[in-house]
């Protein structure tokens, strides 16, 4: 038995919160509103799996987290951690997380394909025939590290970084 099962049902959360983002880029669905409310839900669960872990285990974290944990993370690693924490007061406590939209051509057989609502997309028809018909997929991007990289993926990342450190504290802390 885990000694931080909140911590875990809130790695979960995160999860859950992740699958939404997955799900809904994979179905070209995204509004502006809708994914915001999936990325802020992500981020705020994702940033609780530090915080209920300290809760938890405020003596071991203290003497693991930063000491043990975060020193040893890549330098990168450890940048994508802030930036990601401060995506989430971005979300939390302003006006939202700094993302970038833009919208991807895809085809449209693989956009029937996925049961989409149409209302969410913008259709374009070369008209010549023969012609493959596209669709518009909204598509949201984060600035790290001076690169544009989809939300979704960078999104995933971190999800890996907090299984990362939840497992690797279990394991320091059976």
């Amino acid at each position: 038995m885990t000694l931080i099962p909140i911590t875990h049902w809130k790695l979960r959360e995160a999860k859950f919160f992740m699958g939404k983002l997955a799900q809904e880029e994979r179905i070209n669905n995204l509004d502006r509103e809708d994914f915001s409310y999936y990325l802020s839900a992500f981020l705020s669960a994702g940033r609780s799996v530090t915080f209920f872990l300290e809760n938890e285990q405020s003596a071991s974290y203290k003497a693991w987290f930063q000491p043990v944990w975060m020193k040893n993370l890549p330098p990168e690693e450890s940048q994508f951690m802030d930036f990601m924490n401060a995506q989430r007061v971005a979300a939390v406590h302003c006006l939202g997380a700094e993302t970038q939209e833009d919208v991807t051509m895809v085809p449209l057989a693989h956009a029937l394909a996925h049961d989409l609502n149409p209302l969410y997309l913008a259709y374009a028809d070369t008209g010549a025939p023969g012609a493959i018909s596209e669709i518009g997929q909204n598509v949201y991007y984060f600035g790290v590290n001076g690169k544009q990289e989809k939300a979704v993926d960078v999104c995933r990342r971190y999800l890996d970084l907090l299984v990362r450190l939840v497992t690797d504290f279990d394991l320091a802390f059976p």
